[in-house]
């Protein structure tokens, strides 16, 4: 059967940094509706606060304790200290579509800004899109030249599948490979080529807890048979390498995709604490601040849930390991209408850009606070195009035409008050 129009994607604007973001705002609002309802009423009986309480509500997806394992991780990169967490902008591929001008404009303005870290697509379907033995680097290599003239650090996200790799039931960049070892030998490559320009860190693949980034279905198993291969195969070549699992998206148990705390889990179950050095997460809120107590925040559930994915690390001798916030962000335009605040009961598809900047300030604040945090990665840095038709093309804190947004100024102003 056809998709609905509103549903249906290229592979390209797939692969231009769509995940589940748009999938989040009606989820957001299904569940938060709910809750918002139970909130109300509590808050309206004697003896209650009105603020909301996320020990109301009951933990949409309960993850039993799991048994504790022993886990060595690797101190210099993941001690637990109150160092304040590095920021980053995650921007997909689109650095590498700049002409070399627009790339050292671009990469002088994260300078300013005082960005640390870069996240970005290795893209193994293109980079490897000849064949097996075949491998174009040209326009990575330009990137990471630059990036490292500057001191900027990068996270490379490994993801994306070439059609010689994938399996014939599955015909997609987002289908996990065939055989798990031509992925690895890919990383071993892409590590081996750019260690010695910086790059020691990398992300192995990309919200994999949802069936839109790992087709047709999420499969913890399968991905940490992945995640072991490709870990194993870039410390081979890299010991001090360190190794970050693919950014978990906040979403529902249903149509193919598992919830961030119960992927997790089944990952650890398939004994994946021996191969990877922190957690990826993609807290996305909108419209509710970071700081926002409900059970629904993806904020909350990294620590102020029960179960959370830090009780979940915790449980399995992982409490030394970071949470790395690998994505967050908010878009400011779409076809519905705009959110100021989070208002119960009120459907949106996207937020002011004054509420953008509060939404950022307010997830600045917040890491702060985090001593478990890794570093904090904004989506995006430019909005993609002018197009109302989907609030993807406004994640930006630049708007299209390069102008800047209020939430340009909280990375500005996040550094004044230091």
């Amino acid at each position: 059967m056809e998709q609905p129009k509103s549903t249906r994607l290229s592979e390209k604007s797939q692969k231009r940094g769509f995940s589940v973001r748009r999938l989040l705002i009606g989820t957001v609002f299904g569940i938060g509706i709910t809750l918002a309802v139970i909130a109300l009423v509590r808050a309206n009986q004697p003896g209650t606060d009105t603020a909301p309480d996320v020990s109301l509500v009951p933990t949409p997806q309960m993850i039993r304790t799991l048994p504790e394992k022993l886990y060595k991780a690797k101190q210099a990169s993941v001690d637990l200290t109150d160092e304040q967490p590095p920021i980053g902008l995650s921007v997909a591929e689109t650095l590498t579509g700049l002409s070399p001008d627009e790339l050292q404009a671009q990469l002088d303005d994260f300078v300013a800004l005082k960005i640390q870290w870069i996240r970005l697509d290795f893209d193994w379907a293109v980079i490897q899109r000849r064949g097996p033995e075949s491998y174009d680097w040209e326009r990575l290599d330009r990137v990471v030249a630059a990036a490292h003239e500057k001191d900027l650090r990068l996270l490379p996200i490994l993801v994306y599948t070439p059609e010689w790799a994938q399996p014939a039931d599955c015909r997609s960049v987002r289908c996990p490979p065939a055989d798990p070892a031509s992925f690895a030998r890919f990383a071993e490559k892409a590590a081996q080529r750019y260690s010695s320009q910086g790059i020691h860190t990398w992300e192995i693949w990309n919200e994999p807890n949802t069936s839109l980034s790992w087709r047709p279905a999420a499969d913890p198993a399968a991905y940490t048979t992945l995640l072991k291969e490709a870990y194993a195969s870039i410390t081979n070549v890299d010991p001090e390498a360190v190794i970050i699992s693919g950014g978990l998206a906040v979403i529902d148990t249903s149509r193919g995709s598992i919830a961030p705390r119960e992927y997790l889990g089944r990952m650890y179950e398939a004994g994946v604490a021996s191969y990877f050095d922190a957690v990826a997460f993609h807290p996305y809120s909108f419209p509710a601040l970071p700081s926002h107590r409900a059970q629904w925040n993806g904020w909350q559930q990294m620590a102020y849930t029960s179960p959370s994915l830090r009780s979940i690390m915790e449980s399995n001798g992982d409490a030394g390991k970071k949470i790395w916030i690998t994505e967050y962000g908010a878009p400011t335009g779409g076809p519905g209408s705009a959110a100021e605040a989070y208002i119960p009961l009120t459907r949106t598809s996207h937020v002011t850009e004054a509420y953008q900047k509060e939404m950022l300030a307010d997830a600045l604040r917040s890491i702060q606070k985090y001593p478990w945090a890794g570093p904090f990665f904004w989506y995006s840095y430019q909005d993609l195009s002018t197009s109302t038709d989907t609030p993807e093309n406004f994640y930006g804190i630049r708007r299209a035409d390069g102008s800047t947004k209020p939430a340009y100024d909280a990375f500005i102003e996040a550094h004044s008050v230091e």
